[in-house]
């Protein structure tokens, strides 16, 4: 999957745990983001109803922070195109489609693959995985650099102070297939600051 473009549907943006993996290992170089304006309207505007902690001005942080860190990731969808390849599509999705189209990408990422008319869209080369799914192609390519990934992801978690193990433990909830191909290279994640110091000394 070496190279490959990813087209990240907005639910995936939304929820931080999705977000923070696939933003994280894309920044690794193994695959290309991209999205529109509108997935991350949408975004924006859902991002406070997920959270009620997040106020649409961190809303609007958050969004700014992405456009930030991936400034080629924006593509502006044509709505035309969608219609001549997956009219099944459900029409709220039309444009996440559209998007992908027009910015040549191999896969969309989202959770909510039952309104994407998966088989039009795999009949012209464009596949829709759930995150788990894509996570574990990026596992199997290079998981040393996912590796250093999630290390990073860690490292950004002083409140909680997860362990690797930990960490792991809620990636088997959420990302069980991902989690498991993962774990036998836990060793190669690199141990947060907390984890390393060990026990205080009595």
């Amino acid at each position: 999957m070496s190279g490959w473009v990813a087209c990240l549907d907005a639910d995936v943006l939304i929820s931080m745990p999705d977000c923070d993996l696939l933003l994280q290992i894309a920044k690794t170089g193994l695959y290309t983001v991209r999205w529109s304006p509108r997935i991350l309207d949408e975004v924006r505007r859902n991002l406070p109803e997920a959270n009620p902690k997040i106020t649409p001005a961190l809303a609007d942080k958050r969004i700014a922070a992405m456009r930030a860190a991936f400034p080629e990731a924006e593509v502006t969808e044509d709505g035309g195109r969608v219609f001549t390849v997956a009219e099944r599509v459900h029409p709220k999705d039309k444009h996440v489609v559209a998007t992908a189209l027009v910015a040549h990408a191999n896969v969309i990422v989202s959770r909510n693959r039952k309104d994407f008319a998966v088989e039009d869209l795999e009949a012209v080369g464009l596949l829709v995985q759930g995150p788990d799914e894509f996570l574990l192609h990026q596992v199997t390519q290079n998981p040393v650099a996912v590796c250093s990934a999630v290390g990073e992801i860690i490292d950004r978690l002083p409140k909680t102070k997860p362990t690797v193990e930990e960490y792991l433990a809620f990636l088997e909830a959420r990302f069980p297939l991902f989690a498991a191909a993962l774990r036998p290279h836990a060793g190669s994640i690199p141990r947060p600051a907390w984890e390393r110091s060990g026990p205080p000394v009595a």
